[in-house]
């Protein structure tokens, strides 16, 4: 049987690096919005702030003897009020921003001073928009939606066993 590389591996990888105790981000998720909704109610794992990719649109294109896989998805990043009040609401928004803004200045970091082993190839910079997300759930979550697009290197090698 052939094993057929992973496309979206890397991509998975590399947004997972955002959770810890360096940004503060308690939770990663690559999933459908709604698994993001049930998981609020039932992983002991979910907990704000959190970054939620959805399931990204997928693309390859050849470049100089390379593939590279390029995924489009919006990113979120939900912070949860400490309580209803106007102050708490704005103090989330604020965190939300500085980690939304320092996961785009990580991707143009990286693409900027790749080297012929980074993964993270392309990072358009004008491909990223940025709004505001007004609470969702019961639990008055906020934050940004990140819109951007990013490439990685797609090994072409397919493996027999």
């Amino acid at each position: 049987m052939t094993n057929v590389p992973d496309l979206q591996a890397p991509y998975e990888a590399y947004f997972s690096q955002f959770k810890g105790e360096h940004t503060g981000i308690k939770a990663y998720y690559c999933t459908s919005t709604e698994s993001i909704i049930a998981a609020s109610r039932s992983d002991d794992a979910f907990h704000y702030p959190l970054l939620h990719s959805e399931l990204p649109a997928i693309s390859l294109k050849a470049n100089r003897g390379n593939v590279i896989t390029w995924f489009q998805a919006p990113l979120y990043i939900l912070v949860k009020p400490a309580s209803t009040g106007t102050a708490d609401f704005d103090d989330a928004f604020e965190q939300a921003r500085k980690l939304a803004n320092h996961i785009v200045l990580k991707l143009y970091n990286d693409h900027i001073n790749k080297d012929d082993e980074a993964e993270l190839l392309e990072f358009p910079m004008d491909s990223v928009n940025m709004e505001p997300v007004r609470s969702l759930w019961s639990d008055n979550a906020v934050g940004y939606e990140l819109n951007l697009k990013v490439g990685f290197y797609t090994s072409t090698c397919l493996n027999e066993d």
